[in-house]
Parts: C-alpha cells; sequence; structure tokens
C-alpha cells in the first residue's frame, strides 16, 4: 500500500495503453480455440490410448484451459497494477514481477533531469501509446513501456518538475 505524505496530492496515474491486454486477450482466445480442434478426433485418439484412460482428452483439454486462463489472469493482473502514480511531490512507480513479486520505486519530481519519449511505428502512433524514460540527477533513470498518452505524461511530469523548482 502506498502512503501519500502530507500535502502530497495524485495529479496522474499513468498506465501501460489497453491494446497490450487486447493483444494478450486475442492470442489467449486463440490458443482457446486449439482443443476444440482436437475433440472431434477423439476416438481416433482414444484408439491408440490405454482402454483405461477413457476420457483423456477431454480432461487434458480441460487442464489446459486452466492453465491458459491463469496465465492471462496473471497478464491481466499485471496490466492492472503496473503504474507510474504522479504526485506534486513525488513520482512512484509500481512494477509487478510476478504474481507475488512486486516492486516500487519513487524518487521526487525535483530530481528530474531528463525525460524521452518515443513512440515507435504506425500502430504506436495512431492509437497514442509509447515509452517514457525519466534520468533522474542520481543517475538513474526509470521507464514505462507502452503508456497511453506519452506525451500527456511527459508534460505532467515537466510541469511538476518546473513547479518543484519555482520557474
Amino acid at each position: 500500500m502506498i502512503t501519500l505524505r502530507e500535502n502530497e496530492t495524485i495529479e496522474y496515474i499513468a498506465r501501460r495503453h489497453w491494446i497490450g491486454i487486447v493483444v494478450q486477450a486475442t492470442t489467449t482466445a486463440i490458443l482457446f480455440l486449439a482443443p476444440l480442434l482436437i475433440i472431434p478426433i477423439e476416438p481416433f485418439i482414444e484408439r491408440f490410448l490405454p482402454k483405461s484412460t477413457p476420457g483423456a482428452v477431454l480432461f487434458f483439454s480441460l487442464l489446459y484451459w486452466m492453465i491458459l486462463l491463469l496465465f492471462f489472469y496473471i497478464e491481466l493482473l499485471n496490466y492492472w497494477l503496473d503504474m507510474w502514480i504522479i504526485t506534486n511531490q513525488r513520482i512512484i512507480d509500481v512494477e509487478h514481477q510476478a504474481l507475488f513479486h512486486r516492486q516500487v520505486s519513487e524518487f521526487s519530481t525535483a530530481r528530474v533531469q531528463d525525460i524521452t519519449v518515443e513512440v515507435e511505428g504506425v500502430f504506436a502512433s495512431l492509437l497514442g501509446y509509447g515509452d517514457v524514460s525519466i534520468q533522474t540527477a542520481g543517475e538513474q533513470s526509470f521507464s514505462i513501456k507502452r503508456v497511453a498518452n506519452p506525451e500527456l505524461v511527459k508534460n505532467a511530469i515537466m510541469h511538476l518538475a518546473r513547479t518543484r523548482e519555482g520557474i
């Protein structure tokens, strides 16, 4: 849980663009259909299996679907829980590495030295997503990949950094 400091307000929350989860959902849906191609030929497959394994194709299909949905659920959680929380005092980078592994980094907006926005490709340009990298005074770099509205994120951070500097 992230606790805000005294007089600290959330200015912007940046997340990855929705296209990433749509691609993952489409891939999952296509992979979900694979066992449906095998079930019609189940009697032919079961001829080669021992007689003591009735319904083996159905069992492994169900197991495959459960594992596939588990991986999609983990990706969905990763998509939803990875974010940059931009406050009037600092930027908090919440990165989920795995299901039970979270990394939280933070730095003051006053330490921002350079912000780079990179939009690569036709789809990124049309859909409005890209990568934002921040270089801080401590030589450390923070980045968020495939963020929605990268220019808006950059402008929000630059505005807060200038406000903190008194410019």
